[in-house]
């Protein structure tokens, strides 16, 4: 008998030549997100570039590109967060 349901949904899956693989996750040179205005498309602001940190991030981030949508001064500085920064 198989010993986890896996096995038996795959019972004829050859595992004698398995193989890994693992990517790389890209990430800005400074490792901080850009967040705001994108220079050149009107109401487009983005919010890309936050690593591996991205799960931990979305709070903050959802509550920055919230208030710069409603036009509100975030409650921190953005200039290490411009888009253009590059």
């Amino acid at each position: 008998m198989l010993g986890c349901p896996g096995e038996q949904a795959a019972a004829d899956l050859n595992t004698s030549q398995i193989s890994t693989w693992s990517g790389q996750r890209p990430s800005l040179p400074d490792s901080l997100p850009c967040i705001g205005q994108i220079d050149g498309f009107q109401n487009l602001i983005g919010a890309f570039g936050h690593s591996h940190y991205g799960l931990m991030m979305a709070p903050k981030t959802g509550r920055l590109v919230a208030d710069l949508v409603a036009g509100l001064t975030p409650n921190i500085d953005m200039s290490p967060y411009r888009v253009t920064r590059y």
